[in-house]
C-alpha cells in the first residue's frame, strides 16, 4: 500500500500491521456464574447475609449489632442491644431496608426493638472470634520448644501482649483493627 506525501511527491510506503492468524476453534462461551441462593432471615443466616449486602457506614455498623428476631410478611425484627441504640438513626435503617430488599429481591422493611439484653450478633461473634485466636496465638508461642530454647539460650523473654495471630487469608497480623 503506498501513500502520497503532502507535497505530492514520491510515495511512501506504509507499514501494515500484521494480520492475527485465526483460532482454529471458536473461543468457548463464559461460563454463567450461579447466583449463591437467598438465605432465610435467622440469626444463624445473619453474618452471611450481611456480608453478601452492600452496606457501609452506619448502616452497616447498626446491621453488626443486630440480632435476628423474625421474619413475617415482608418485615425482619431485628434486636438492638441498648449500649448501641445510637446506631439506630432513620437513614442507617432506611439503607438497611434497601439493601435488604435488593438482596431479597422483594420489599423489605425492618424493625429495631431495643433490649437490654446481652445479644449474638456479628459483632459480638467477631469479637469472640478475635479473641479466640489471640489465646491460640499465645498458647502456640508458650508451648513452642524451639521459640523456649531461643529464649533461653539469649537469657530472653517473650514481652507481654507482643504476641498477635496471623489472619488466616494472609501473612498478615490481625492487629490492624480492619473487619475483613
Amino acid at each position: 500500500q503506498c501513500q502520497l506525501s503532502a507535497s505530492g511527491s514520491a510515495p511512501e510506503a506504509v507499514e501494515q500491521a500484521p494480520q492475527l492468524a485465526e483460532p482454529s476453534q471458536p473461543a468457548p462461551p463464559p461460563q454463567a456464574v450461579e447466583p449463591l441462593p437467598v438465605l432465610a432471615f435467622t440469626n444463624d443466616n445473619w453474618p452471611a447475609i450481611l456480608r453478601r449486602i452492600a452496606l457501609k457506614g452506619l448502616a452497616l455498623q447498626l446491621a453488626m449489632h443486630c440480632a435476628v428476631a423474625g421474619w413475617e410478611n415482608g418485615v425482619l425484627a431485628l434486636r438492638l442491644s441498648s449500649p448501641a441504640q445510637h446506631l439506630n438513626k432513620r437513614a442507617a435503617l432506611q439503607t438497611l431496608s434497601a439493601a435488604l430488599s435488593g438482596y431479597r429481591a422483594e420489599p423489605v422493611k425492618v424493625q429495631i426493638e431495643l433490649t437490654k439484653e446481652s445479644l449474638v450478633t456479628p459483632t459480638r461473634l467477631m469479637e469472640q472470634a478475635a479473641q479466640r485466636a489471640q489465646r491460640d496465638a499465645e498458647e502456640s508461642i508458650q508451648n513452642d520448644p524451639l521459640l523456649a530454647e531461643l529464649v533461653s539460650r539469649v537469657d530472653g523473654e517473650v514481652t507481654q501482649n507482643s504476641v498477635r495471630p496471623v489472619r488466616p487469608d494472609t501473612t498478615e497480623t490481625a492487629d490492624n483493627g480492619e473487619t475483613s
